[in-house]
């Protein structure tokens, strides 16, 4: 149908494309950074376009909670109609842009934004578009502003799950930063042309938001695919000797495992870590 695909509104991230979208109210686990963009602050005006929401959440009434209050007052008649009309707007609720959930719910605790502890919600395996499915542990791109030249975000999805008030489905997910979102900027010389951090900061956003499946490879893996996109351009023959033979039970795991036909600018090298509360870069988790 076409009002699942039609993009819906949704609050804008707190920093356009030249900063990043982080938390103006810090929780137990997390402080704000200091990102040196201008643009950040709270008087910067709010875009009609559905984009990745703000962090924290506006306080906004959204057309979810509207909708709910209006339910609700049906429910009150004696008529069951009201009920199945209930029914059919959550249904729409569900397929947020198009996507739908994937699997049998069931109850697990993940990370809800403005919440001290983790929260109980209905879970899903993964969410399904069009024949393309994304699954927990895949990085996504989210869309970050109205222009097509905005560069989205990546965030890697660590929950689906179904908000209880809306019936929206959400995602928690663990934010990548590219070097122009941090304190030092990018630096040509050191950095890739599509070379990420990862990061601790976590937070959750609507499924609309994801525009499409990314990968995001350790150096070693990235290596490898820059050399096999090469190859393919110089109509090259592929290679018919391996140094190390292939071994199932040594594959990478399914979000690493890129197709052959992928487009290269979906494809991002991470090899290091970003400390988004002290704005630093870190080689590794530890």
């Amino acid at each position: 149908k076409e009002g699942d695909h039609s993009p819906s509104l949704l609050v804008p991230p707190t920093m356009p494309i030249s900063s990043f979208p982080l938390s103006s109210v810090p929780t137990s686990t997390q402080t704000n950074p200091c990102l040196l963009s201008p643009l950040s602050g709270r008087d910067q005006p709010q875009a009609r376009l559905k984009l990745a929401k703000k962090c924290p959440q506006s306080t906004k009434v959204s057309n979810g909670s509207l909708s709910v209050g209006r339910a609700q007052l049906l429910t009150k008649q004696v008529s069951p109609v009201p009920n199945l009309s209930k029914h059919k707007k959550m249904t729409r609720r569900r397929a947020t842009n198009g996507w739908r959930p994937v699997g049998i719910p069931t109850e697990r605790e993940v990370f809800v934004a403005g919440e001290d502890e983790a929260a109980v919600r209905q879970c899903y395996e993964g969410v399904e578009r069009d024949g393309e499915v994304i699954h927990v542990r895949d990085t996504v791109l989210l869309r970050s502003g109205p222009r097509k030249k905005s560069l989205p975000y990546v965030a890697k999805i660590s929950a689906l799950w179904e908000d209880p008030k809306t019936g929206e489905l959400m995602m928690s997910l663990f934010w990548y930063y590219r070097p122009e979102h941090t304190q030092g900027g990018r630096d040509p010389s050191t950095h890739c042309e599509n070379e990420i951090f990862a990061s601790r900061h976590q937070d959750e956003n609507s499924v609309a938001c994801i525009e499409d499946r990314c990968y995001v490879l350790p150096l070693a893996q990235y290596c490898r695919f820059c050399a096999l996109v090469k190859r393919r351009a110089e109509g090259a023959p592929p290679g018919r000797a391996r140094v190390v033979p292939f071994r199932p039970d040594f594959a990478p795991p399914s979000h690493r495992c890129v197709p052959m036909d992928v487009d290269p600018e979906l494809v991002y090298l991470c090899r290091h870590v970003y400390d988004f509360r002290y704005g630093r870069i870190l080689k590794n988790l530890q």
